[in-house]
């Protein structure tokens, strides 16, 4: 999928490749808007930041508790520490820099990462239809910069593999935030539609029939204000409503969660069966089951279309409101974030470190 902000608004989902085009006429148009305004832009894709920046760290700080002897051994030769949640925001912090702004815009590392990695956006997501049965490697909605592709580079380098200019500090931040995003619904989910002579839209979940069709970029075009979007109200919006913006009341708030009474009465992938090297297939397939459940409750309404008659934005409305609608989805939220930092620290546990 994930939070604090997921993917925030404005990056470009992963698609098949015969939507590509119409992918890079949108980015097009975006950024000969913004030079139009004298404004200097790098395009990379930028989804929205998954759990957002407080989320991440308390995602990351969770799991610190979690790890074994190996785990934390092979985290400290690398970090210098045990504190991940310092790591937890690079990857996002990397997309900033890549845009002109954030505390890495001067950054010498962060300006070479992204030269010799320009589509390291598109690390953290990838568009699956809702009726995904699993996620596929090589099918028609992956892609070999998918956040599958992207955790499994990482665990490849943090166990031996020697890839240049991609160091294993550098695969160890993006793999405690890339697990984060993985379990974010959004950044794997994603609404493709249909629309009839009057533009009105229609949800597609089945695969066959979404290929190629417009989607929603994982929420970020649905809007339920003038410029509120599902994709944020899963960042970051039901976050706020678990232990408010505060990583560490947060982290403490998911550590509490990891007791048998609770997990019991919340079904969830605990521990993630077989190959760790497969995980994130694994991970994603639970995600975009669990973005079915982001959908219900909403009623698609107004289209906006650019003048190519590409998808803008579509107006949403909650099914009864939006506090009933949030209500009925914290529980999922707290299990996916839950989830996220057991995972993490599972899969740091599990690594044969190098």
């Amino acid at each position: 999928m994930c939070y604090a902000t997921f993917r925030t608004g404005e990056d470009l989902a992963m698609e098949p490749r015969h939507q590509f085009l119409r992918n890079r006429l949108r980015a097009t148009e975006r950024i000969q808007q913004i030079l139009f305004c004298g404004a200097l832009i790098v395009a990379l894709p930028c989804h929205a930041l998954a759990f957002g920046a407080e989320g991440h760290r308390a995602i990351a700080r969770a799991a610190e508790s979690l790890l074994d002897a190996k785990g934390r051994a092979g985290v400290q030769k690398i970090l210098g520490s045990t504190n991940l949640a310092d790591i937890a925001t690079w990857p996002d912090d990397l997309k900033q820099a890549a845009r002109g702004s954030g505390p890495l815009v001067k950054n010498p590392e962060a300006i070479k990462f992204n030269h010799d990695f320009p589509k390291n956006g598109s690390w953290h997501f990838v568009n699956l239809p809702l009726g995904m049965q699993s996620y596929t490697d090589n099918g028609p909605f992956s892609d070999v910069n998918d956040i599958v592709h992207a955790i499994n580079g990482c665990i490849r380098i943090l166990e031996g593999k020697t890839t240049p200019n991609f160091s294993k500090l550098q695969a160890l931040r993006f793999l405690v935030h890339l697990v984060g995003d993985i379990h974010q619904p959004l950044h794997v989910g994603t609404g493709y539609f249909q629309f009839d002579a009057n533009d009105h839209p229609t949800l597609i979940k089945n695969p066959d029939a979404a290929l190629g069709k417009p989607d929603d970029v994982g929420g970020n075009d649905l809007f339920f204000s003038s410029s509120k979007e599902l994709h944020a109200f899963w960042d970051t919006g039901l976050v706020e409503q678990l232990a408010g913006n505060n990583f560490e009341q947060l982290a403490a708030f998911l550590s509490a969660k990891m007791n048998p009474a609770w997990m019991n009465s919340h079904p969830g992938d605990w521990n993630t069966p077989g190959d760790d090297h497969s995980w994130s297939e694994q991970w994603a397939t639970d995600s975009v089951h669990a973005a079915n459940e982001v959908y219900s409750g909403i009623t698609f309404g107004n289209v906006t279309f650019d003048t190519h008659h590409n998808l803008r934005r579509i107006d949403i409305m909650f099914a009864p409101s939006l506090q009933a609608y949030t209500s009925s989805h914290v529980d999922r939220e707290t299990v996916q974030m839950v989830e996220a930092s057991a995972h993490l620290a599972q899969l740091l546990n599990r690594l044969q470190w190098k």
